[in-house]
Formats: C-alpha cells, sequence, structure tokens
C-alpha cells in the first residue's frame, strides 16, 4: 500500500505534533494507534526534526494504545539515522501493553525508555 493511500485512513483520535525542547532535540508527540495507516505521518515528523538540525529525539508514546510491527520499523529507521549523526530516540512510554510490545522484540534493550518525557529530556543532557 502507498503512502498516499495509507494516510488517507487516519483515525480521528490520531494526533501528532512535533517541537524542539532544546538545542538538537527534536520531541514528537503522538496520540491513537500507531500502525500501517499512521506510522508514515510519524516517519514524516521525524524526518522533518532530523532534516531541522535534530540530532535526538524523543518519542512520546505516552498517549499510545497500539503499536504495530510497520511503527516499530520507523522507529527503529528514526534510530539507525539518529546514531549515524551521532544521537539517540528516546521512548517516552508507561504502557503497559506498548513495554511488553517494546520487551518481545528486544528493542526495550536497543532503545532509551523514560517515564515522563522531562526525565528523557534530562537523560539526553539537554543538548
Amino acid at each position: 500500500m502507498d503512502e498516499a493511500r495509507a494516510t488517507k485512513r487516519i483515525p480521528m483520535d490520531f494526533k501528532i505534533s512535533s517541537e524542539r525542547p532544546g538545542g538538537t532535540i527534536g520531541l514528537v508527540t503522538v496520540t491513537g494507534e500507531i500502525d500501517v495507516y499512521t506510522s508514515p505521518r510519524v516517519r514524516s515528523a521525524m524526518l522533518e526534526l532530523f532534516e531541522a538540525g535534530c540530532t535526538s529525539l524523543i518519542v512520546d508514546l505516552s498517549n499510545v494504545d497500539y503499536l504495530d510491527s510497520s511503527g516499530l520499523g520507523v522507529l527503529v529507521a528514526g534510530l539507525k539515522r539518529a546514531r549515524e549523526h551521532g544521537g539517540e530516540v528516546h521512548i517516552v512510554t508507561s504502557k503497559v501493553r506498548i513495554m511488553r510490545v517494546l520487551e518481545v522484540t528486544g528493542l526495550d534493550k536497543i532503545f532509551s525508555i523514560s517515564s515522563t518525557a522531562a526525565e528523557a529530556l534530562a537523560d539526553t543532557g539537554g543538548k
């Protein structure tokens, strides 16, 4: 399925925002589900921050109820890009369901995971 068709089915409760809380750190905040239909929007938000000069990202999944393999792929691709530029991707979540997906896939050992965006920002050193 191409990206144009996938983005047409974005659920009404899906929301995404991005900002630069400081220096070379970008923050992507997602609400809803990250799946084949919404993951292109997450990828775009991450790419925009990288292109704006961010080397590390905080991806706030605190309000994400569902994360599928396409969403995991976007996160891993973002991590790869960040590491190529000396940065990291920090995930924010305290949801058991999302943590379980990260644990089952082994990604909990690859990503830095925090329970709040403030904690993740402090972990990045506010670079």
